[in-house]
């Protein structure tokens, strides 16, 4: 009997043990896979701040080739502003590389991307003649639903709660959590979409 005994007490031993290393596998796989997520979306917002960077450069190279001896900016308003750099007259972004013109966050959303039949923008423009702005102006933001993740039916928010990321005259691009912010309030005051 002591030998049946002690064969028991080894299966049972065995057996947690074997539940106990599940267990901790499983914690460090749900870890894993938490900061995993968390850095694809952080560099897809790396991306998206990328691009109104790389289109407000591209504005300032119309500005030198098509902007007159004053080296002005398009007058188009909201996304047409951007969308000026893909005009077949100012040809500076190709339309096989309108890949720019969409948050890369707004992809998870099922919108955007090479789906678009034609060459849009989700960004928003400045909402009034962008000559007239002053360098510490925002010229351009994420729209307000561009990262946005539709996840079973549930929206909600990719990283962190409202944020969108903000482009000012001077080039800068800051990235806001709070709609209530005044940085917000100016970018919806000086951007349309």
């Amino acid at each position: 009997m002591d030998e049946a005994m002690r064969s028991r007490k080894k299966v049972v031993l065995i057996t947690l043990l074997g539940i106990s290393l599940f267990c901790v596998i499983s914690f460090f796989v749900a870890q894993l896979t938490t900061v995993t997520l968390y850095s694809i979306k952080m560099s897809r917002n790396t991306l998206c701040v990328n691009n109104l960077s790389q289109l407000w450069k591209m504005q300032y190279n119309y500005s030198v080739q098509f902007g007159g001896p004053r080296k002005r900016f398009p007058e188009e308003t909201g996304g047409k502003f951007w969308l000026k750099l893909s005009d077949p007259e100012t040809l500076l972004i190709d339309p096989e590389l309108s890949d720019i013109y969409t948050c890369p966050l707004r992809l998870e959303a099922g919108e955007g991307g090479n789906s678009m039949p034609e060459v849009k923008t989700n960004y928003r423009g400045p909402a009034r003649n962008v000559n007239q702005y002053s360098e510490d102006d925002p010229v351009g933001a994420d729209r307000k639903t561009n990262h946005l993740v539709l996840e079973k039916w549930k929206l909600r928010w990719s990283i962190g709660e409202g944020s969108r990321n903000v482009l000012f005259k001077s080039g800068r691009v800051e990235g806001w959590v709070e709609n209530d912010n005044p940085l917000w309030k100016a970018a919806d005051q000086y951007t349309s979409p």
